[in-house]
């Protein structure tokens, strides 16, 4: 009989590299199948049993889906089946990219990336949401390349690959960013501005991207900001800040860049110092008065001085003030006191001075020196109180020969000429003043020696001319004579020469005359002997010259006459016969004489201190 045969189901769809669950026989309800034949052939991998018409095995490749007819054949007939077959791939097991997180830049090329895969070949890939403008996915290979020219945020894409089998989903998530920022520029690196003052720093100029926002680390000093937008700093800063270097940080989606900039707030500059004086006169070791600066401007953070300040003086590096007990001199110096904030400086000028501790009480040896021209004084070094004295001086000009020592105060030499009793005003000068006091120095003359006369006794007459001695001395010129007792009358004696000369007007017994001759250095004496006699008497006569006289009987008295100078005493020889006498101041002869006599010459002497007359006379 003819086969019947059929194959339940009629259609199949098998995975390729799956064998199949169980072999698939027919059923047949006629005459025994002889042969078995299928056309076409099946997949690969597939087994048709010319026996027996069962299909086994396991497909290798992947076939859309085809119509297969069966022919079983015996002596009776054939009898067709027809069968529907597929194979399908296996679905993907796997599908990897190298990375799950792409971050891209606009506008740079992407490097493509091909996944990998496991299970069923992909035959398709999709992907959701769509990429960025720029970037693509390859629906064959599900590559991802291209050059993204839109920024995108982080986006969560699923990529779907499919196969005959079934399909697979994988996740990437990509960025797109933009331009990292760049090369960003500041119209200075350096900015030094005032607290108080506005200040800006423009808008900075950035290469790259776009930048997103503007950021700075560490904060800024207070008072300025950083505008977030656009990148300038601007502001008025009310605090003070040290040169600190700020990082700005300019952000876009592709990243960042930064520069640095320092910033300085400095305080307002000081302005107008002023001390209480613009000079200051110390003295050594004597504690000064403070002096202490009051300044305009901003807040003075140190002060300084230039040149260094006086031995045991300072500055107060944190007031200005001055202040100290100076221990060294110092002349007058011109000091550049600076002060300083973060600002700036702002300088003046003091003159200080040193000076030592005044001199005083200055005491020499004596307060008054008579010294002898050409002789060597000196007064030795005086002794002085006080501070060392820099100088000595003396007003008016000592006498020439004479000087005062400038170091030492001693007044030394020898004088060459004379000098009356001066006061002199000696003055110790240092830098701290000047003591004075006052000494008195006479210089006198060699004093006069040996002062004699060409004789040392005089006899003179009255009224006779003396002539004129001058004397001679040795040492000094002598400057004035005196004479003592006074001379007699009508001689003199010069008192600038010494010289006698004159004509006695009176009778002057002998006397011893002290006659000095001085100068300022003294004084010589020598003694000279004068007597001034009268005139000698002349002509003595009696008027008679023979007397005769009686015993008992007075006698005429007669009275001599004379020539000459006046007699001063008047005396006979012998003596006159008892009764008799004779007046010695007159001369007068007189008396009763009481004895016998005879004829006697007697002579009769008229003496004065000029000299004596005789003359002679008888008495019987």
């Amino acid at each position: 009989a003819q086969p019947i045969i059929g194959y339940s189901p009629t259609s199949y769809i098998f995975t390729k590299d799956t064998a199949l669950q169980s072999t698939i026989t027919p059923s047949d309800t006629g005459g025994a199948v002889v042969s078995w034949s299928i056309d076409p052939s099946l997949p690969n991998g597939l087994l048709f049993d010319t026996s027996t018409g069962e299909i086994s095995g396991a497909p290798t490749i992947v076939t859309a889906s085809a119509t297969y007819t069966v022919t079983a054949e015996n002596t009776g007939g054939d009898a067709i089946a027809v069968l529907t077959i597929e194979v399908i791939d296996i679905p993907p097991a796997t599908v990897t990219y190298s990375q799950t997180a792409f971050v891209e830049t606009r506008g740079t090329a992407m490097t493509s990336v091909i996944p990998s895969t496991t299970g069923g070949t992909v035959v398709s890939c999709s992907i959701d949401p769509a990429l960025p403008s720029g970037l693509s996915l390859d629906s064959s290979t599900g590559e991802i390349s291209g050059t993204p020219s839109v920024i995108s945020d982080l986006t969560t894409y699923t990529i779907t690959a499919t196969n005959t089998g079934g399909t697979l989903d994988v996740t990437v998530d990509i960025t797109v960013n933009d331009i990292e920022p760049s090369g960003i520029t500041y119209s200075s690196n350096a900015y030094v501005k005032t607290k108080g003052s506005f200040m800006t720093t423009g808008t900075p100029n950035v290469n790259g991207g776009p930048v997103v926002t503007w950021a700075v680390s560490p904060g800024l000093p207070t008072g300025l900001n950083i505008d977030s937008s656009t990148g300038e700093i601007s502001g008025t800063p009310t605090v003070l800040s040290t040169v600190t270097t700020y990082t700005i940080t300019a952000t876009n989606t592709g990243g960042s860049t930064t520069t640095t900039i320092d910033i300085t707030i400095n305080d307002i500059p000081p302005s107008s110092i002023t001390y209480s004086s613009t000079s200051y006169v110390e003295t050594k070791d004597s504690s000064m008065t403070t002096g202490t600066p009051s300044v305009s401007g901003g807040a003075v953070v140190s002060w300084s001085v230039s040149p260094t300040l006086p031995t045991g003086m300072d500055i107060d590096a944190s007031t200005g003030e001055i202040s100290g007990t100076p221990t060294a001199l110092s002349p007058e110096t011109t000091y550049t006191i600076t002060a300083t904030n973060t600002g700036g400086i702002a300088t003046t000028t003091l003159d200080i001075t040193v000076n030592d501790i005044p001199p005083n009480t200055i005491t020499y040896s004596s307060s008054s020196y008579v010294k002898t021209k050409d002789s060597s004084m000196t007064t030795g070094i005086p002794t002085v109180a006080g501070g060392p004295v820099v100088t000595w001086s003396v007003s008016p000009g000592l006498p020439t020969g004479l000087n005062i020592d400038q170091s030492t105060g001693e007044i030394s030499g020898t004088p060459t000429v004379l000098s009356t009793e001066t006061t002199y005003t000696i003055t110790a000068t240092n830098t701290g003043g000047s003591a004075t006091t006052t000494i008195d120095i006479t210089v006198n003359d060699i004093i006069p020696s040996l002062v004699s006369y060409s004789q040392s006794s005089f006899t003179e007459t009255r009224d006779s001319s003396i002539g004129s001695f001058t004397p001679t001395y040795e040492g000094g010129t002598v400057i004035s004579w005196s004479i003592d007792p006074a001379l007699p009358n009508g001689i003199t004696l010069n008192p600038s020469t010494g010289e006698l000369s004159g004509t006695p007007t009176i009778i002057s017994p002998l006397t011893t005359y002290t006659i000095t001759g001085t100068n300022t250095g003294g004084d010589a004496t020598t003694t000279i002997d004068i007597p001034v006699n009268d005139i000698i008497p002349s002509l003595v006569s009696y008027s008679p010259s023979s007397f005769t006289e009686t015993k008992g009987t007075a006698m005429a008295a007669v009275t001599p006459t004379a020539s000459g100078g006046p007699v001063v005493s008047w005396t006979i020889n012998p003596g006159l016969p008892t009764g008799l006498v004779i007046d010695a101041s007159t001369g007068e002869i007189s008396g009763t004489p009481t004895v016998l006599s005879i004829q006697t010459t007697y002579t009769i002497t008229a003496t004065n201190t000029g000299g004596s007359a005789t003359t002679d006379i008888d008495i019987t």
